[in-house]
């Protein structure tokens, strides 16, 4: 027999929040996040240089704010930071796999998730691991929305957009990624104490302006 009361429930739950989205306009929004201005500081890391990226790829892009960086740290290693920003109909930057694979780099360890610890907290992150040549490159990165929301999961972010456009009549979204030559399996135990190491510090930036 089917449970009609079922229905019923959810239907009203739409309505409500359809009815909630129409007349409620927040007082205050801050939607002009000026990510370029970030602090460039670092403890323990050196600010090198911005990369200008070249226009079809920012084109294609289309992002409000956009952040590509190289930081040294006193061990000399060299750390590439990307931050892409959207708001308001834009879902934002895609599976970065996809854009390594475009650009002639090979897969050589598939995506898998990993936790570093921030603030005493557990902090999911992506990871994977890409070649080209005699490069090889150690890639973390996740996704943020509105509210100081921080995720490894891309769907967690798109239902958070959705959301958050339905009630407040906005979206933002935006994607952290970092990466780190590597050479040797040795260095690449290292390598992840210092991408470790600058995740944590650099997330707990981003944050204060999210």
């Amino acid at each position: 027999m089917i449970d009609h009361r079922r229905y019923l429930l959810v239907i009203i739950g739409l309505l409500s929040i359809g009815i909630f989205s129409a007349f409620y306009t927040p007082k205050h929004i801050q939607v002009n996040k000026d990510f370029e201005n970030l602090e460039i500081k670092i403890d323990g890391w050196h600010f090198l240089e911005d990369i200008k990226l070249d226009q079809k790829t920012y084109d294609a892009l289309d992002p409000k704010s956009f952040i590509f960086r190289n930081y040294r740290n006193n061990k000399g290693d060299v750390l590439n930071l990307i931050v892409v920003y959207h708001k308001n109909d834009r879902w934002g930057a895609h599976n970065p796999i996809v854009c390594y694979k475009s650009q002639g780099w090979d897969v050589i360890e598939g995506l898998r998730s990993l936790t570093i610890r921030i603030n005493n907290q557990d902090f999911p992150i992506n990871r994977f691991v890409v070649k080209k040549g005699g490069v090889k490159n150690l890639v973390y990165y996740y996704w943020f929305s509105s509210n100081k929301k921080m995720t490894a999961n891309r769907n967690k972010q798109m239902f958070d957009m959705v959301l958050n456009g339905l009630i407040h009549g906005y979206t933002e979204s935006g994607f952290v990624e970092m990466s780190m030559h590597i050479n040797s399996l040795i260095e690449e135990d290292r390598k992840v104490e210092e991408l470790n190491d600058f995740t944590a510090k650099f997330t707990l930036l981003l944050e204060k302006i999210l």
